[in-house]
């Protein structure tokens, strides 16, 4: 086709002629000519020939090219690694490996942030043994000052100190079977039946009679009374605790008292008007079974006999018949006098 193209002339293509094409006149601008004009078409016809195969062309190898593209960002990636390794050297490289080492230390040992994890401190165990024995010591120390205290501050360090305390001057007396007459009610000293009543934590019902109780307190024994007309079960029940299961305690009902209640010892007596009157605890303290005012410190308190059948006040003695004072035992015939009894007619 470019040969038959190229034999057609002037005359049978439409344009103008070589007369008509415009000349230039600025300076260095280059005429055409007619045959330069020939052969510009010429050639805008062979590049409209050569496109379609071309076209066809790219048409097959579309594919193949848009794989090609598809694996052109990786070698691109890869020539750029290279390219940037050989523009920084090694070093760049061995420092990212320095630092990428150092960060994954970092975060082992610290966590974010990177500052390092604070050392584990393992304590001593404690040594609670002395810790009890240091508590124990303390709470003994303790409770002797509160002792010591509460001592100091009842001002009670001797029977006289006791408030309201009344003293006799009785020395120890001989026994008697008889009833006896006495200054004080009950009685504090004085002469005494030879059977003593039972003062090992006995509490009676009735009121027994003096005689046997006051050889009680010859023993050494505290003797409560209490006016059952003035005092209530209540209170009677707060007086037991003083009594029950206390050597040298005894305590019965006695009618007529100047106060609900009244506490015996040899020579030693007080008069209070309440169960909780801190004077009831004094007197015991102080006076039961105190070397210094008992004539007979030591001796027995006990009396099965008498516990088991007391002798009401204004009974008769169980040693009248002349015994030999033995406490519930009956009179042995032909046995001597006992002081102070007169003998069996």
């Amino acid at each position: 086709m470019a040969n038959s193209r190229s034999r057609k002339t002037a005359s049978t293509r439409p344009g103008t002629s070589r007369d008509q094409r415009p000349k230039s006149g600025r300076p260095g601008a280059t005429s055409l000519t007619a045959d330069d004009g020939v052969a510009s078409t010429e050639s805008a016809d062979d590049a409209e020939t050569s496109e379609v195969p071309a076209a066809q062309a790219s048409a097959a190898a579309g594919p193949a090219a848009k794989a090609t593209a598809k694996k052109k960002p990786a070698s691109t990636t890869s020539a750029a690694s290279g390219s940037a390794s050989k523009r920084f050297g090694d070093g760049a490289t061995a420092g990212g490996a320095r630092k990428g080492a150092a960060a994954t230390k970092s975060k082992g040992r610290g966590g974010r942030g990177g500052r390092p994890a604070p050392p584990v401190r393992v304590s001593p165990p404690k040594p609670w043994g002395m810790i009890a024995a240091t508590v124990a010591v303390l709470l003994f120390a303790v409770a002797a000052i509160g002792y010591a205290v509460v001592q100091a501050n009842s001002g009670a360090s001797s029977p006289e100190d006791i408030e309201g305390v009344t003293i006799a001057e009785y020395a120890s007396e001989s026994h008697v079977t008889t009833e006896q007459t006495y200054p004080e009610s009950p009685p504090v000293g004085g002469l005494h039946d030879t059977e003593w009543a039972d003062c090992d934590g006995a509490v009676y019902d009735v009121q027994i009679r003096s005689e046997n109780a006051l050889h009680s307190l010859e023993h050494g024994a505290v003797w409560i009374t209490y006016d059952p007309a003035e005092i209530s079960d209540a209170d009677i029940d707060v007086l037991t605790r003083y009594v029950v299961s206390q050597p040298f305690m005894l305590m019965s009902p006695y009618d007529g008292l100047s106060s609900p209640i009244s506490l015996q010892s040899w020579n030693h007596q007080i008069f209070v008007d309440s169960v909780d009157d801190p004077r009831i605890n004094e007197f015991i303290q102080l006076l039961r079974q105190n070397p210094e005012t008992t004539p007979e410190p030591g001796a027995s308190c006990t009396s099965p006999t008498f516990l088991s059948d007391p002798i009401p006040e204004g009974g008769q003695s169980r040693s009248a018949g002349g015994g030999a004072g033995v406490p519930g035992a009956p009179p042995v015939p032909g046995a001597p006098p006992v002081p102070g009894i007169p003998p069996t007619p």
